[in-house]
């Protein structure tokens, strides 16, 4: 991942964290779908708080993936 793709909470963030099933068994958003919603949820949050840093954390490791 590039470095810009991490960031440090702080009082001033506002984390996003995302829970969805994989469509795929191999990979859990092969065409980035699910990333193109992700990001323009963020950016609707960031306009209502614009203060604020949006970052979302999506957790694709935390079940295991079966047929």
């Amino acid at each position: 991942m590039p470095e810009e793709a991490y960031g440090s909470l702080t009082s001033k963030c506002i984390l996003i964290a995302t829970s969805h099933p994989w469509f795929h068994q191999g990979h859990p958003d092969p065409d980035g779908d699910k990333l193109k919603l992700f990001i323009q949820f963020a950016s609707n949050v960031q306009e209502k708080f614009p203060n604020q840093e949006v970052l979302i954390f999506d957790d694709w490791m935390s079940c295991p993936q079966r047929p």
